[in-house]
């Protein structure tokens, strides 16, 4: 694993990357300050269970808690990746209603904007634990 100066130099601009995301995001209405906080929420959690688990790896030469450290990355990938894709549909949602179109181009539409986003979905993933899991054994 990287040595946790160079993790977090990392994350930390990640995680800060994520809420501005949700900060600049106007059109959600009421939904606005639940979903500020709910980013910012899961990126302070995310950043915790990130620098628990590095000291926790550099203070012990065992691989115990390897299943558990994959784990929460899995479970704060998704937790993270919900609320971009809700925002998301919701945007291309309120795009697709000002625009008059056929009924069969509607359906090819949202096909096509759900194939890209589970495509999208699955690169991250695997890109989002090759970053923070690594090739770990």
């Amino acid at each position: 694993m990287m040595p946790l100066a160079g993790q977090l130099t990392t994350t930390i601009p990640l995680a800060s990357l994520y809420c501005f995301i949700f900060w600049k995001a106007n059109f959600l209405g009421k939904y606005q300050k639940l979903i500020r906080l709910y980013s910012i929420t899961v990126q302070l959690l995310f950043i915790l269970f990130f620098s628990f688990f590095s000291f926790y790896f550099i203070r012990t030469s065992n691989n115990s808690g390897i299943d558990l450290f994959f784990n929460g990355l899995t479970f704060f990938y998704a937790a993270m990746l919900l609320p971009l894709w809700g925002t998301l549909f919701f945007a291309f949602h309120k795009w697709r209603q000002q625009m008059e179109l056929f009924k069969g181009f509607r359906f090819l539409l949202w096909l096509s904007v759900l194939t890209l986003s589970l495509f999208l979905t699955f690169l991250g993933y695997v890109l989002f634990i090759f970053f923070y899991y690594g090739f770990a054994p």
